[in-house]
């Protein structure tokens, strides 16, 4: 008994909700023929996929469809490897018997599988326009070159978001969302958020014990002081009262002139005065 078998391979749509979808199953059509005629009736068949046209290495498992109709030579099976076309060779190797009966006949040679026109835009792709694997692609989201992808060797084109410029000359404008001066820093300078303008700036670091200031009040007898920038603190008018004046803090030797005018009551000693105990020159004398 002779059996062979001639292939046409058709990629078919799977309808998944309302949403056309590509998957791994195809639709394997043959034509077998007994003898010289064209075969009938119920038949098993057992489908092995290799990496080369004889010998070589199986690829996946065997695949079993039992009681195929065979009508005037023709039948129809779908088959699913999986993930088992990244591109190369791939040859189908087909045994056959008729339903119920003793061993299967290797039917020869083996079948290759060629590509049907839309098994171009595939789930995985070395190269693809749109691919969620692919070593080259536009759009990927991952690959080793990309256009734009989200995790990529090497990519081309524009940066957007916080980054700018191309993959050789990129520009970080922005952190954390606030953008970031275009100002080249001096030496000694960081980077500081300045509330003012709303942006980060190059600014001199802060030194000091670690401490906080965040501002200057004026006490009693003061005036000035500041919550921002360089701040003054000075001696306000009439600030200066018996209350900020300690005992024995005012001596004679830090008094140089007096104006009679500003002395009032009895003063023990005075070169000039309007009353005094003692006095070189004066108008009043007791």
């Amino acid at each position: 008994m002779t059996r062979n078998a001639s292939i046409t391979l058709i990629f078919v749509a799977i309808l998944a909700s309302a949403t056309m979808a590509q998957t791994t199953e195809f639709t394997y059509q043959g034509s077998l023929t007994n003898g010289g005629s064209a075969a009938s009736g119920n038949h098993d068949f057992e489908f092995v996929l290799f990496d080369a046209l004889s010998g070589g290495g199986q690829v996946g498992s065997v695949i079993t469809v039992n009681g195929v109709t065979v009508t005037n030579g023709i039948f129809a099976v779908k088959l699913d490897f999986g993930s088992a076309f990244p591109g190369a060779g791939r040859y189908l190797e087909i045994h056959v018997r008729q339903t119920g009966g003793g061993a299967f006949t290797v039917l020869s040679p083996r079948q290759q599988i060629n590509s049907a026109p839309y098994s171009v835009k595939s789930l995985t792709a070395d190269n693809a326009i749109n691919a969620v694997n692919a070593v080259n692609a536009t759009n990927a989201a991952n690959a080793s070159n990309a256009t734009n992808a989200t995790n990529a060797v090497n990519f081309s084109g524009s940066l957007g978001g916080d980054v700018t410029g191309t993959q050789t000359a990129s520009t970080v404008t922005r952190l954390q969302g606030r953008n970031l001066a275009n100002t080249a820093p001096t030496n000694g300078q960081v980077i500081k958020f300045n509330t003012a303008t709303n942006q980060w700036e190059p600014n001199a670091e802060s030194t000091g014990g670690g401490g906080t200031i965040t501002g200057v009040t004026a006490g009693t007898g003061l005036t000035g002081g500041g919550t921002t920038g360089s701040v003054t603190l000075s001696i306000a008018n009439s600030g200066v009262g018996s209350g900020q004046l300690a005992d024995n803090n005012v001596t004679d030797a830090k008094i140089n002139t007096v104006s009679g005018s500003k002395v009032t009551g009895t003063v023990a000693n005075a070169t000039n005065a309007t009353t005094a105990t003692t006095a070189t020159t004066a108008t009043n004398s007791q």
